[in-house]
């Protein structure tokens, strides 16, 4: 399981909707590590899911774990008590795995960053239906430009067209561009070059940049991890 894998995408949804989610979603990031499979993760703070209990310790500890973190400002906030960009970077490169980090903040654009290069993104122009589906358009698109070797800035603009373009149409993924569209939107789009995350795995179907999420099946076959079996008591 995860052989030939570039990148797992995770979300801190999945491990506060039940125990066997918590389980799965330790055992994903556990069998990650054990796999160098560098792991992206968005917290995706949906307070109303967690049902009076406090997460954000849980959903801290698995920013800091990640390489690749794709944080809403708000976020930022909610989980290290912070909200300026360059500190927030500070910590997440200091304290935590992170090797990128995209900082989102809707309509205000976006701040990337690697351990070399700091940017404050505008948005990108768009005539917006519904908001649905653009936080996980710009990830969608920033994973794309990572994987095809691009460097954060252009993954980083990658990721605001995508974002941008899924507002344009009801639902969450109707507007996601394909590589033509994404081209067709941002003509000036360095090309790839070489891959900063080894080894160099294609990742992306040509048809699209929308990224696959985890399924029922992946916990099946995590079942027998040990980080499965202990994750239940933790929590």
């Amino acid at each position: 399981l995860l052989d030939g894998v570039k990148v797992l995408h995770m979300s801190g949804i999945t491990p506060v909707l039940s125990e066997s989610c918590l389980a799965m979603t330790k055992a994903a990031f556990a069998l990650a590590k054990e796999k160098g499979v560098a792991i992206s993760f968005d917290p995706n703070i949906r307070r109303k899911l967690w049902r009076g209990q406090d997460y954000a310790p849980l959903i801290r500890e698995l920013t800091l774990q990640s390489e690749i973190v794709l944080l809403g400002l708000d976020e930022a906030d909610a989980l290290f008590g912070l909200r300026d960009p360059d500190a927030i970077f500070d910590l997440l490169f200091r304290d935590g795995c992170a090797q990128y980090v995209a900082i989102k903040d809707g309509g205000n654009g976006a701040w990337v960053a690697d351990k070399t290069t700091r940017e404050k993104l505008p948005p990108y122009p768009c005539k917006p239906i519904e908001p649905i589906g653009a936080g996980d358009g710009f990830n969608a698109g920033f994973l794309a430009g990572i994987l095809q070797g691009r460097d954060v800035v252009t993954a980083g603009r990658m990721g605001a067209i995508c974002g941008a373009l899924a507002t344009q149409t009801p639902g969450d993924v109707e507007g996601y561009p394909d590589a033509a569209q994404m081209e067709a939107a941002s003509p000036a789009l360095p090309s790839p070059t070489a891959d900063p995350l080894k080894p160099p795995v294609s990742f992306f179907a040509e048809r699209s940049f929308l990224y696959g999420h985890l399924r029922s099946g992946f916990q099946a076959s995590v079942a027998g991890h040990p980080a499965q079996r202990s994750a239940g008591k933790d929590h």
